[in-house]
């Protein structure tokens, strides 16, 4: 029911949750005082209060825990996305200061991961399937073999090894999310 939800446009969606919602509100209450006579109910009144105001306060409990729940999922997404970003980021600024060659291999693949992951990865998330991203995966491991098979200079090796503790970050990122 929730992918159906999640599918249709938000207008349609919002129709069907607060219109059915709305009925099954308005028919219980109807079916009741249909079937079950005045005094019977009054009679019941008092504990009626009591039960209505537990659940009420155990429903708001609830939802309570729900929205944060929800909420931090959505922080932690974006913690991860932000982090991958800053991660692709400074492999393509630090790609600047190895040789010209190895430095188009890794712009190039870092590009293709980036791309794979936004026009795949992103699209499958929204529909809810996890980890489908193939494509991105064969593209960081050719990101890999680029920055692996860089032949630094002395004065490269610094270089060459803050991208790969680079690449493992944006790895990690990609593992967390």
């Amino acid at each position: 029911m929730l992918f159906f939800l999640t599918t249709q446009p938000l207008w349609l969606s919002g129709a069907i949750l607060v219109g059915l919602t709305t009925v099954l509100a308005m028919l219980g209450p109807w079916l009741v005082r249909r079937y079950v006579a005045v005094e019977q109910l009054t009679t019941h009144n008092d504990i009626a209060g009591f039960k209505f105001a537990a659940i009420s306060v155990l429903y708001a409990v609830l939802l309570a825990f729900a929205i944060i729940l929800v909420w931090q999922k959505f922080s932690d997404a974006d913690a991860t996305v932000a982090q991958e970003a800053g991660a692709a980021e400074a492999i393509y600024r630090l790609s600047e200061g190895i040789a010209e060659k190895s430095k188009a291999e890794v712009r190039g693949a870092l590009t293709l991961y980036l791309r794979a992951a936004i026009n795949d990865d992103w699209p499958a998330m929204n529909r809810g399937v996890e980890h489908a991203g193939q494509a991105s995966r064969r593209a960081l491991d050719a990101l890999y073999a680029y920055v692996v098979a860089v032949e630094p200079t002395l004065a490269d090796v610094p270089i060459v090894s803050e991208i790969l503790h680079q690449l493992d970050v944006l790895t990690q990122a990609r593992r967390h999310g």
